[in-house]
């Protein structure tokens, strides 16, 4: 499922809605053959650039981690390098050491707090596949294509626009390929590892947004389109049920404005025991995105969607203008339509035809056979509180009641993820408390007064991230 994080460069899939951009999961595959013959690094201008170790330099705040790969801007824009660092943390009482990589422009790594995040591993890892790769975009740079080699991997090469070339590798083990953000075309990575097979990923350049099999469904101000597929859950809280989520094509115009990129929340339901489930949702901008959005930037939309199960041969939709039939996705035979805003869900009539004959309507079709979460996120109870302690220190104590106890919060407050804890209060309002050590790592302005935006996880069995702000007092 796509939610919004946040990253140190703006990501256009597995991406950074908050920042503009997304960040893609790799699936590796099986392929017979090497695309093609590799031939030494290089990079070819306006086209694309290999990533090259370098002579590794202390970097970071504090400067705990070490640069060690450095990447060229196909265009000549600024330099791309990855800065590595080792980060230790206690979890549930336990000592956790984590290898992480920080990837963005140069000359903000040498600044970047090394406890903020990044894509992290486990020091001693047991990795059961022999690589790890992302995607990434920020809205006017190069689409990135990097992440871990291990010891597995005997050499890399990537095949894709402006030929096929031998990848490096850094210190330890981090690769980058940059390809110009007016490429379009197919790349193929190619790992050979020591015992000889391969594995290969391939992406679209820049990557692809809508799911193989995939039902897409146009946009009603001719915006990008909308796409959704379903597909049964194996495991988690969900185990059993088919779960969906719709989301929008992307398109970035010359001035950087994006059109679409938007999300919605999955919906879920049980087609062991009903033959459809569907929901109709009002879309509208928010200056507060949470998990899914809805982005500030996002279009007055009505969206119906939804999914059957085999017995159910056609789904058609009622509106004002009609009666318009909707195609079924191959994957999980999900199905989508999309109505401007003065379309309300009341004057929709979902209507599914089963292979009997038999034809069920449903009116108002907000929420037709969901299936619930077993054990949903807390909620915030009141507002959450900032305050000084003691006065005039770099220490800022954060507080807030939940309206049950959460299997996980965690607040990420001036680029720093602070676990909080639950320290008093029943269980139908428990205080949770925070410490934010402004000594640690970079230096960031405290200002009593001041108004901080921050951002706010909470998880059941699934999590919601929403964004807040308080003032310090």
């Amino acid at each position: 499922m796509k939610r919004l994080p946040a990253a140190p460069i703006l990501a256009l899939v597995a991406a950074s809605v908050f920042g503009g951009g997304i960040v893609v999961a790799a699936v590796t595959t099986q392929d017979p053959r090497d695309p093609a013959p590799p031939a030494a690094t290089r990079d070819v201008r306006g086209v694309v650039s290999i990533g090259r170790p370098i002579t590794p330099y202390r970097a970071g705040a504090p400067p705990l981690g070490q640069v060690e790969l450095r990447i060229r801007d196909p265009q000549g824009g600024a330099r791309h390098a990855v800065l590595f660092h080792r980060y230790t943390h206690k979890r549930q009482g336990q000592t956790v050491e984590q290898e992480c990589l920080e990837v963005g422009r140069e000359r903000q790594l040498r600044r970047y707090p090394v406890r903020d995040g990044g894509s992290c591993r486990a020091s001693a890892p047991s990795m059961s596949q022999p690589w790890s790769i992302s995607i990434t975009q920020s809205r006017s740079g190069p689409v990135m294509l990097h992440g871990w080699a291990g010891e597995r991997v005997k050499r890399l090469t990537v095949a894709g626009p402006g030929g096929t070339f031998i990848v490096p590798r850094s210190k330890h083990g981090a690769f980058a390929v940059a390809y110009g953000p007016q490429v379009n075309a197919r790349a193929v990575l190619t790992a050979t590892l020591n015992d000889g097979s391969t594995r290969f990923f391939r992406s679209q350049i820049p990557p692809a947004r809508q799911p193989e099999g995939a039902v897409l469904a146009a946009d009603p101000g001719d915006l990008p389109s909308w796409y959704t597929s379903a597909a049964r859950r194996g495991d988690g809280p969900r185990r059993g049920q088919t779960c969906l989520q719709v989301g929008q094509g992307l398109a970035l115009q010359r001035s950087a404005r994006r059109q679409g990129g938007n999300f919605l929340a999955p919906a879920c339901g049980d087609l062991s025991r009903q033959a459809v489930f569907a929901r109709t949702v009002q879309l509208k901008p928010s200056k507060r995105p949470s998990t899914f959005g809805p982005l500030g930037s996002a279009p007055r939309r009505t969206i119906l969607a939804g999914a059957v199960d085999n017995t159910v041969k056609t789904v058609a939709v009622i509106s004002p203008a009609g009666r318009r039939d909707l195609p079924l996705a191959d994957a999980g035979r999900a199905f989508l339509a999309v109505f401007p805003a003065t379309v309300k869900p009341a004057d929709l009539t979902l209507e599914i035809t089963l292979e009997d004959g038999q034809v069920r309507r449903f009116a108002d079709p907000v929420s037709v056979n969901l299936a619930t979460s077993r054990n949903p996120p807390p909620r915030l109870h009141g507002k959450i509180r900032l305050r000084q302690q003691p006065a005039a220190t770099r220490r800022v104590i954060l507080t807030a009641r939940l309206t049950k106890p959460a299997k996980r919060f965690e607040i990420t407050f001036l680029g720093r993820e602070l676990r909080m804890r639950r320290t008093a209060g029943p269980p139908s309002r428990p205080l949770y408390t925070g410490i934010y050590d402004g000594t640690r790592g970079a230096q960031r302005p405290i200002v009593t007064g001041h108004p901080y935006l921050f951002s706010v996880l909470l998880c059941g069995d699934t999590c919601t991230v929403q964004r807040h702000q308080a003032r310090l007092r």
